[in-house]
């Protein structure tokens, strides 16, 4: 552990306003879509007997979590990329 002395008080940053747009659930995957103004993004939470948690969609990235003992690889080919999990 260490420590830091600042030569000022921290003075917190004002969030952004977080406006969830729609929420649906279809056979157990639960799809949320949210406008934080800056960036829109999908969350989508799968059943539990996936081998992935969930997955978050932005305009430009893809983002899906998995359990620590999965290893990820990915694949690129011209126009997509393809994710294998093991």
């Amino acid at each position: 552990m260490f420590y830091v002395d600042l030569p000022q008080e921290i003075i917190p940053l004002k969030p952004p306003r977080i406006d969830i747009e729609d929420r649906i659930e279809v056979d157990g995957f639960s799809f949320t879509y949210t406008n934080l103004g800056f960036e829109k993004y999908l969350t989508i939470i799968l059943p539990a007997e996936y081998i992935y948690k969930y997955a978050i969609l932005t305009t430009r990235t893809l983002a899906v979590i998995s359990s620590p003992r999965r290893k990820t690889f990915t694949e690129n080919l011209e126009e997509e990329t393809i994710l294998y999990f093991t």
